[in-house]
């Protein structure tokens, strides 16, 4: 093969950087997710707003780091803006953050 001609590389796919993050990426999770998102009729559980695409977050009532787990009862559909200040209040609560 000619050195002019460029070989063709396939996109690298983005790993993720911990263990923690790596469950997100497995099937199982995506299960889990798909059936709390129905369960929930994709409605946000604060605002009672129907969230879709990026907007649409499945979050664990009990962080797993505070010994939650992925059962159904500890899973629930947030929307981008309460999931983060869910998620911040957390991290304040845990001293990460001022």
């Amino acid at each position: 093969m000619p050195e002019a001609i460029p070989r063709w590389k396939p996109s690298r796919l983005k790993s993720p950087r911990t263990r923690e993050q790596a469950h997100y990426t497995t099937a199982a999770w995506a299960a889990i997710r798909r059936a709390v998102i129905v369960r929930d009729a994709a409605t946000c559980r604060v605002c009672r707003r129907v969230v879709e695409g990026r907007e649409l977050h499945v979050d664990h009532i009990l962080p797993l780091e505070d010994g939650g787990t992925d059962a159904m009862t500890n899973l629930q559909v947030l929307c981008r803006a309460h999931h983060s200040q869910k998620t911040i209040a957390e991290q304040r609560r845990r001293g990460y953050i001022a």
